[in-house]
């Protein structure tokens, strides 16, 4: 008994250990002793600690079985918060319906391609669960609101904005928090795309606070047209666009620049792009045919040039890749 309780006691705990027990007893009453009393300790010891660690692990999955310690390492998307980083789910990721139940969270001083920027609790204004141009236009635009908030020079790193929000199924279950992400392609972020107006000059401010509104209205360029003959929607857009360009001049124009080497000259070389840019949006707001509105489009996009480089140059500003954000 006591070599049976030894042997299974590796791959049956419970039963090895308590052979080992009844083994152990009956040998102590033995007289004369007899051999066994090593092979029934070995049992009961061996029986002990397989018995202990297996409650470790399966209690505690009993309690909690969506704990990230056992081999799910995921959060839940309703358990993100602002500042937390995390990896883009991959295409395998995703349900059949292409719904996101989680995400692996990483510390943003690690590699990572996503950062929650915002959570917009959409449920206070909605009774009902909205349809998708709801979410591509209302829920996108204040996500670019709220991603500019959150990093207030977009030129800090290539990036695009993103944003996940409830399912119907999920909407009805109590869920209407709307994730917006500025998430970064390609993976290899190693710091936080959060920035903060105390770490910029007055002049960097000054530029960053004119072209800020016009940067939103780029993030939110209209995605429901699925058809380039259906540009309704862009060409209302282009109109605030040709407003926004306007204003960021009039913005750039109207600040103080100090006495920085060619920070005024490169301001007001912008502030004419900008001028010359919200002529194209304008023409593409009044265009009256499809064909006419994407030729004024391409005509208002080409006008980017090196004038935003140079000033952000003067200023002491990255010049990297700029987000394109939309």
């Amino acid at each position: 008994m006591s070599i049976a309780a030894l042997v299974l006691a590796f791959p049956m705990a419970p039963i090895g250990l308590i052979l080992g027990i009844v083994a152990l007893v009956r040998l102590r009453r033995h007289r004369p002793p007899v051999r066994g009393r090593g092979f029934a300790i070995a049992a009961i010891v061996v029986g002990c600690y397989s018995v202990v660690m297996i409650t470790a692990v399966v209690v505690p999955v009993l309690i909690d079985p969506d704990s990230e310690r056992w081999g799910n390492s995921g959060t839940a998307m309703t358990d993100l918060a602002v500042g937390t980083c995390f990896l883009s789910p991959s295409a395998e990721d995703l349900s059949a319906d292409g719904e996101v139940t989680d995400v692996e969270t990483v510390p943003c001083a690690e590699p990572h391609d996503a950062e929650v920027v915002a959570l917009l609790d959409v449920g206070r204004e909605l009774e009902e669960y909205p349809g998708e141009e709801w979410w591509d236009t209302t829920a996108y635009e204040r996500c670019a609101e709220e991603a500019r908030r959150y990093a207030i020079d977009p030129w800090a790193g290539s990036a695009i904005l993103e944003y996940y929000h409830p399912s119907r199924p999920g909407w009805a279950a109590g869920d209407h928090i709307v994730t917006c992400v500025i998430a970064t392609p390609g993976g290899g972020t190693t710091d936080s795309m959060r920035g903060f107006r105390v770490d910029h000059t007055p002049e960097q401010l000054a530029y960053l606070d004119a072209v800020g509104p016009y940067d939103d209205l780029w993030w939110g360029v209209p995605t429901t047209a699925e058809e380039e003959a259906d540009v309704s929607a862009l060409i209302d857009w282009a109109g605030r666009m040709a407003d926004g360009s306007r204003r960021a001049a009039e913005d750039l124009r109207a600040a103080e620049w100090g006495t920085g080497a060619g920070v005024a000259e490169a301001a007001e070389a912008l502030a004419e792009r900008y001028a010359t840019e919200s002529g194209a949006w304008e023409s593409a707001a009044g265009a009256e045919d499809p064909d006419l509105f994407w030729e004024h489009y391409e005509e208002a996009t080409l006008l980017v040039g090196a004038e935003e480089v140079e000033l952000r140059e003067a200023l002491g500003l990255g010049t990297g890749t700029p987000s394109v954000l939309g």
